[in-house]
């Protein structure tokens, strides 16, 4: 089913899709001891490949470009709010840093979203619909 903001025919699938990664990187940010590489910039790295994931997956489900900056200050607001809640648990640490790494990602999501890999989707879509 296809509304106005869509152009995906699994628009809903897609969705639950990138609300589940949402709810896996939100556990990965709380537990104790996340699986990881250890050194000093693995950890950024790790935050801003997951949300130029993150950014590059939600842009494709979204056409208007209003709605993608919706996206981008949403992803944008969870990893400051991911870093507030990180600090209430006793076990993991805030980090400017980390917020810088996440907002990075979520720009440079925004700008592959607007290069063929931006379309990833719609071509997934293609070749099953094809089969």
């Amino acid at each position: 089913m296809k509304n106005n903001n869509t152009f995906l025919h699994f628009h809903r699938f897609w969705l639950a899709l990138g609300w589940a990664w949402i709810a896996w990187v939100i556990y990965l940010s709380l537990i104790p001891e996340p699986p990881g590489m250890d050194g000093p910039w693995w950890d950024k790295i790790g935050h801003s490949v997951a949300y130029i994931a993150l950014m590059l997956w939600f842009a494709q489900l979204y056409h208007p470009r209003s709605t993608k900056f919706g996206v981008e200050l949403g992803l944008e607001a969870l990893g400051i709010a991911i870093e507030f809640a990180q600090e209430q648990t006793g076990y993991r640490h805030f980090e400017i840093a980390d917020m810088v790494a996440d907002a990075f990602g979520v720009a440079v999501g925004f700008l592959l979203a607007e290069t063929p890999l931006g379309k990833v989707l719609r071509l997934v879509e293609r070749v099953f619909k094809a089969s």
